[in-house]
């Protein structure tokens, strides 16, 4: 009998891809993201490019368990997956790893809005300004959602540093002013939200008791709150905030994003889910695969919730 260490595991793809084939790889990342998001013990999915002028990408699978990475792994839609990515690869190399020591870091959630019309060259400048990004320090990855393709509209990135700091030097170079005035054409609507792990406060109850959740159960129930709000506040207030400054707008957007967030939502979910984020010892690893499938099923109702 195998014994699998219960720790959250991540499974990289390191890859050199060939000349031209950037819109191949692009429909590549979103079939990986629909087909790894009902595997179980998933927790998230990043790709990072730290040498672009190679064509270097390393790809980021990050379960709850050696287990759960190893089934994911096993299946014949990462094989098929697997043999369409070699297609478009020069080289390419597997390992897995521990991720309990990959705590900290700030995340930028960024929902921007592109006509379908204007994907193509909205496509070729994100490859400009992630191009850039990657230069500056700090950088660590940066993971774009693309939207559905029958009737979306919006884009989500999340752009990921080692520190404050290093992120809004970024944000507030002349570098990214430059580029984003290319944009003025492209974009009909940007808002912005910032994730500091581990996560603030929010988790601070928990912490006095003496015992903090792992990163990545943190990472889901943020992500479990976050959903909701960011689809409500795109469906009911954008249309009120389009006749205003961008620069407004987004400061209106947040403003609600966070003050909801802290309050009551991260509250309630919390609450809720207190029993999963900091279990029993002896109870641990029957309780972590309930509390990650009821998770998973809640983000299942949500986005079937939001669909149309």
């Amino acid at each position: 009998m195998v014994h699998y260490i219960e720790k959250p595991t991540l499974l990289h793809l390191k890859i050199r891809l060939k000349a031209n084939v950037d819109a191949e790889f692009a429909d590549w990342q979103a079939q990986l993201n629909v087909a790894i998001a009902g595997s179980p013990g998933f927790v998230s999915l990043e790709f990072l490019c730290p040498l672009p002028s190679m064509h270097k990408w390393e790809i980021v699978q990050r379960f709850g368990n050696i287990q759960e990475a190893s089934q994911w792994k096993e299946t014949q839609t990462y094989h098929e997956l697997i043999e369409r990515l070699e297609l478009l690869t020069l080289e390419k190399k597997e390992s897995m790893t521990d991720a309990s020591s990959l705590n900290g870091g700030v995340t930028e959630v960024i929902v921007v809005e592109c006509s379908p019309e204007k994907e193509t060259a909205f496509r070729s400048w994100m490859a400009k300004i992630h191009l850039l990004e990657a230069k500056f320090p700090g950088f660590r990855g940066v993971y774009v959602q693309s939207p559905n393709p029958s009737h979306g509209k919006f884009w989500i990135t999340l752009l990921q540093f080692d520190t404050t700091e290093h992120l809004d030097l970024w944000l507030h170079s002349a570098e990214r002013r430059s580029v984003l005035d290319e944009s003025k054409s492209l974009i009909n609507y940007m808002e912005t939200h910032r994730v500091i792990s581990p996560y603030a406060g929010w988790f601070a109850t928990i912490a006095r008791m003496g015992s903090l959740p792992p990163i990545w159960k943190q990472t889901m129930v943020v992500l479990l709150v976050l959903f909701p709000i960011v689809m409500l506040e795109l469906k009911y207030l954008m249309p009120y905030l389009q006749g205003l400054n961008v620069s407004l707008s987004t400061f209106i957007g947040n403003a609600l994003s966070v003050s909801l967030i802290s309050f009551p939502m991260m509250p309630i979910a919390i609450l809720g889910l207190q029993w999963w984020l900091t279990p029993e010892l002896e109870q641990r690893k029957g309780t972590d695969l309930a509390g990650a499938l009821l998770v998973i099923g809640l983000y299942a109702l949500e986005v079937w919730f939001f669909w149309s």
